[in-house]
């Protein structure tokens, strides 16, 4: 759900589909196709206007109203994405145990952070915004 509440995105495997879901409408907004399977997706504004959408092909997609802005593929396969709202960095957990920061602001990666692929806890000490958690 958006953070305004009006809207409700769904994913889909096959064919790797993305749908947008008006609720004061009762209907559907727009449906995108994708390159991959999504594995996350973020809201990255208060409605469906700026999106973030993690594939199973290592992409990460940045899509606009009018559809898909810009694409960029990370060095490993990601799990898991958390936007931070003050700096404009989108952190990508992946499977090697790395954190990748994207900042979307100056267009660019940041310095990767590093910690063990075998810890499964969340230090909450090292909480960025409102949800989300970087692994210490």
């Amino acid at each position: 759900q958006s953070p305004d509440g009006r809207f409700i995105a769904a994913t889909g495997t096959y064919a790797p589909t993305l749908k947008m879901y008006e609720l004061s409408e009762m209907g559907m907004k727009f449906e995108r196709r994708l390159d991959s399977e999504a594995v996350d997706f973020l809201f990255l504004s208060q409605d469906y206007g700026k999106l973030a959408i993690l594939q199973a092909d290592r992409n990460v997609e940045l899509h606009a109203p009018y559809g898909k802005h810009f694409k960029t593929r990370i060095p490993t396969f990601g799990r898991a994405m958390a936007y931070e709202t003050s700096t404009c960095q989108l952190h990508i957990t992946s499977s090697s145990g790395d954190v990748y920061r994207i900042n979307l602001e100056e267009g660019r990666f940041s310095e990767p952070l590093s910690s063990s692929p075998s810890s499964s806890s969340l230090n909450p000490s090292t909480s960025v915004g409102s949800n989300t958690a970087v692994a210490a």
